[in-house]
């Protein structure tokens, strides 16, 4: 059995992080987001040592103070790239969409052929105003995207600028991860 002495819990972006001392005075780190949780051996996975004491640090291999709140952020950081680099990519629908409201909230270097290879051809055509000449609109997991050439002065077949819009940031950062994974598929 696992016995442990919690030496310090945090949430931190929707995720509980607990440090804890095994009887073998290792220390280990669980985050745990829902039914998910993933263990950590802090001196394994990081090479930091438990100093202990008044001062609840550990100290690196240069012999620096760690505290508790930086292994954490380290320990999410670690977590994020690996939920990243095994996450299955969230689905991608270009459909119409309400997309009034919307604003810009990012942008991606690529050519007209790129996208058209990733998201098929445009669903809109030119605005009203002239602003925009072509347009993707849809969802990404579930939250309204629209990629578009927003006052290009070339044609959308020259065009390397596309802005991506939505109501926040989060879709943007979405988005360009989804173009990422999908050039490398191409």
């Amino acid at each position: 059995m696992f016995e442990k002495k919690t030496l310090y819990t945090s949430y931190v972006s929707g995720h509980r992080i607990v440090l804890a001392e095994d009887e073998d005075f290792n220390i280990k780190g669980f985050i745990s987001e829902g039914k998910n949780c993933k263990e950590f051996d802090i001196r394994a996975d990081f090479d930091l040592q438990y100093f202990g004491g008044e001062t609840d640090d550990f100290i690196d291999v240069y012999g620096e103070g760690i505290s508790f709140d930086k292994v954490a952020d380290m320990m999410i950081e670690q977590y994020m790239e690996e939920e990243a680099d095994g996450e299955k990519a969230p689905e991608v629908v270009i459909e119409e969409v309400e997309a009034e409201g919307t604003s810009f909230m990012g942008d991606v270097d690529m050519s007209y052929d790129e996208l058209v290879g990733i998201f098929g051809q445009p669903n809109e055509g030119a605005s009203g105003d002239g602003k925009v000449k072509v347009e993707w609109t849809g969802k990404i997991g579930g939250e309204v995207f629209t990629l578009y050439d927003y006052k290009s002065e070339v044609s959308p077949e020259e065009n390397r600028d596309w802005h991506i819009g939505g109501f926040d940031k989060g879709v943007a950062e979405k988005l360009k991860a989804y173009i990422e994974k999908s050039k490398g598929i191409g």
